[in-house]
Parts: C-alpha cells; sequence; structure tokens
C-alpha cells in the first residue's frame, strides 16, 4: 500500500512538472528543486509571499515607489499627503529554526504575519521581505501614528508567537520608522519634497532611515537582554 501511494505522488510530481515545461526525465529530488524554482518564480510574479501571504520585496519596493510619487504630486498642491514606513525583524528566530525546525519556524512567521496584520488599518500595506525580516507602509501617518502602530506590533507579535511552541516562548521584534518629513526640504513649512531628490532616491532614503533605526532598536532589545551581538 506504501508503495502504491509513492508511486502514485511520484507520477503526479512528474505529470507537473512535465505541464509547467519540464522536459526529459527527473529524479525525485530533482523534480522537487523544479517545484520550488517554479513557485518562487510565480510568488515573485504575483506580488505575494507564499508563506504568509503578505506583499514580498517586489511588491513593496513597487508600492513605496508609488507612495512618494503620490507624496510628490500632493506636494505641488494645497492640500498635504504623508505616511510612513517600518522595517520589522524578528528577534529570536534563528533559535528557533535551529533548535525545533524549519516547520516550527514557518509556524513562527506565519504567527508574526498574523500579528502584523492585526496591528494595522486596512489602508496600510504589510511584507514580508525576507527571512524573518517584515516591512509596512502606513498611509496618511506620520512619526507619531506610525509610533503607536509600533506599539501595538510588539505586542501582538509576543502574544501571537508564545502559543507556537509548547514551552510558550515567544519572539519579540525590533522596529525602525521613517516618515515623509525624513524626504522634506530642510526648513520647509509644508511637506514640499526635496528638490534634490528623484522619487528613486527618496524611496531609497525612507527604506534606509527606517532600516537603520530598525537595527538600533534591535541592539538595543539585545542589551537589554544580555545577548551578545554577533
Amino acid at each position: 500500500m506504501e508503495i502504491n501511494v509513492k508511486k502514485e505522488a511520484y507520477e503526479k510530481l512528474n505529470e507537473f512538472c512535465r505541464k509547467e515545461g519540464a522536459e526529459g526525465s527527473m529524479t525525485a529530488d530533482e523534480m522537487v528543486d523544479f517545484v520550488l524554482q517554479r513557485y518562487a518564480k510565480l510568488e515573485k510574479e504575483s506580488g505575494l509571499d507564499y508563506l504568509t501571504g503578505l506583499g514580498n520585496k517586489k511588491k513593496f519596493e513597487k508600492d513605496l515607489a508609488l507612495e512618494v510619487e503620490k507624496y510628490e504630486r500632493a506636494s505641488k498642491g494645497p492640500g498635504g499627503y504623508a505616511f510612513a514606513v517600518v522595517m520589522l525583524d524578528l528577534n529570536g528566530f534563528k533559535e528557533v529554526n535551529d533548535n525545533y525546525g524549519h516547520s516550527h519556524g514557518d509556524l513562527m512567521i506565519k504567527a508574526a504575519a498574523h500579528a502584523i496584520m492585526d496591528s494595522i488599518r486596512k489602508i496600510d500595506s504589510a511584507y514580508r521581505i525576507g527571512g524573518d525580516e517584515f516591512a509596512v507602509i502606513l498611509e496618511l501617518s506620520g512619526q507619531q501614528t506610525a509610533g503607536i502602530v509600533v506599539g501595538r506590533i510588539k505586542k501582538n507579535v509576543a502574544d501571537y508567537t508564545r502559543n507556537v511552541l509548547e514551552n510558550g516562548n515567544g519572539c519579540t521584534i525590533a522596529a525602525g520608522i521613517s516618515s515623509t518629513a525624513d524626504i522634506c526640504e530642510i526648513g520647509a513649512s509644508s511637506n514640499k519634497i526635496d528638490a534634490s531628490m528623484h522619487h528613486e532616491n527618496a524611496a531609497m532614503k525612507l527604506f534606509k532611515i527606517a532600516d537603520e533605526n530598525m537595527y538600533k532598536d534591535k541592539r538595543l532589545m539585545h542589551k537589554e537582554l544580555g545577548i551578545e551581538e554577533r
């Protein structure tokens, strides 16, 4: 019975590979590699992270550029527009993978993603940009609002991930914020963007500032927990 099940699974996998354009005969390991590569390609093309359902890195970069363009248009008119970027990184995730295996690591990532989504509004967007790193774009938000959201995210991540392992140990999350104030002209009384920047530069600056602030937060959290920096 077990042999028949394995044979049927092998044949279905082989059929899927042929339909997806695989040529020639392949071993089971080669077919698995082919399927994983195919899923990676589909994930990139769809803009979605297959594990969490959040946007992926490509989608984040695209949406961030669009937000900057929206901000640039608003800065030329009488109205105002602001948004904030939050970069996030799980603490303790590597230990989960090392001690409990990647299946539990995947559950931890899913729990963290769920916590992040429950912490933001419908108009906001969340992304998994790689490994245990996430990003959030908060529309109509400045530093103060983003700080409140980050507080919710940190609380929910700690609570949601606590249920993943039998010992009740969850993950904390480090966060860094940037906002449209970081790309304004120095001393500008409005939201006028720095004229020296193209929107690609502005998007990169927002990402860089949030990322640097996230690593500052991570170092501070490690220091408080007595974790030695590697």
